[in-house]
């Protein structure tokens, strides 16, 4: 099927199932759920009657930059602090009764170059990421509902499991730690999440982010919880696998979130059986979702097609990745997660 007849059926599946039917919304808020979605830098140019914005209060209780509060955009230059962008985000949520995770406060990517350099001492890069993450959660303090503190830190291949970061090479894996307690000293009542991907399901990933986390609970570092990216492809998804997984961090006493949700379906394969099937995964990681009192947050990693990050990363190989559509219609993901919250909301 070409991408136009797609396009067709998307809106007419949608149309006819869903219409004047409620919102994914009202079903979370009845189940005291968080539903969310990452904004895109597109949305600080949109009207407030834009469809974008209309779509994100309506049918989310929940947002989380996908860009705008990374360190390169919040600290570009030494002690200039950017807040504007991030600032707006938070006015828009707070608004419309809605939630905001904060991400990240230390990854290895989207830093400022200044930041970004392991010739600095060991005693300079402590005090730079120090004064960053204690300057940006005071900023935010008592307004964000969970930040990603850590991001990407663990790499499954390397001997001792961590990632040659920056932060690694100067000041070793403690660095991990000391941005937990920096993070909660500067907001105490905020949740603190350390954020991965390829660990969802019971794998060498896996492991390693609950070897990680387990040490930290053992230092007693103010740890929270794990999120799960869930970066799928389609046909991909071992949802059995993903339960264990979550079910173990739950034994260690901590929270899973499901924190930047997409499936994308292979660029030469955008097919109504497709779309169907990526509507079954769809399903069913918003099963494991609602179902897991320990899982506290679904997040979508973007609103539509139409501003997606999965085909500039994959140079075109994948996309066609949200529940909505580029002319914000309704696909068949958005109809089978709508179907099953509004079954347990009527419970």
């Amino acid at each position: 099927m070409k991408n136009s007849n797609l396009l067709i059926f998307l809106f007419l599946f949608s149309a006819l199932s869903m219409s004047g039917q409620g919102t994914l919304r009202e079903s979370a808020d009845k189940l005291n759920k968080h539903i969310g979605v990452a904004v895109s830098s597109q949305f600080f140019s949109f009207p407030a009657d834009h469809p974008y914005k209309t779509l994100l209060k309506t049918e989310f209780n929940m947002v989380v930059a996908e860009n705008s509060m990374k360190p390169a955009n919040i600290e570009p230059v030494r002690g200039q602090f950017a807040f504007a962008y991030a600032d707006s985000l938070l006015s828009f949520a707070e608004t419309n009764g809605m939630k905001v995770r904060g991400h990240c406060l230390v990854w290895h990517q989207q830093i400022p170059k200044w930041m970004n350099n392991d010739q600095l001492s060991r005693e300079e890069l402590s005090a730079i990421l120090k004064e960053y993450i204690t300057t940006v959660v005071t900023h935010f303090k008592g307004r964000i509902y969970a930040w990603d503190v850590v991001n990407e830190a663990i790499d499954e291949k390397e001997p001792d499991t961590y990632r040659k970061t920056v932060w690694y090479k100067v000041l070793g894996p403690s660095c991990i730690d000391s941005a937990f307690v920096w993070a909660h000293r500067a907001d105490p009542s905020a949740i603190l999440i350390y954020n991965d991907y390829g660990g969802e399901e019971m794998n060498a990933k896996s492991n390693a982010v609950f070897n990680l986390v387990k040490g930290m609970k053992e230092r007693k570092i103010p740890v929270s919880g794990v999120g799960l990216q869930c970066h799928f492809q389609l046909g991909k998804l071992n949802a059995d696998e993903m339960k264990k997984n979550m079910q173990r961090i739950a034994k260690l006493g901590l929270q899973t979130q499901i924190t930047e949700l997409d499936i994308a379906i292979p660029s030469d394969q955008f097919t109504k059986e497709n779309a169907e099937k990526q509507a079954e995964e769809y399903k069913q990681v918003m099963s494991l979702f609602v179902n897991d009192k320990n899982c506290t947050c679904f997040m979508l990693w973007g609103l539509t097609d139409k501003f997606s990050w999965i085909p500039g990363f994959s140079k075109g190989k994948r996309g066609n990745a949200l529940i909505f559509a580029d002319d914000y219609s309704k696909k068949p993901a958005y109809n089978s997660m709508f179907n099953l919250l509004k079954k347990m909301a009527g419970k």
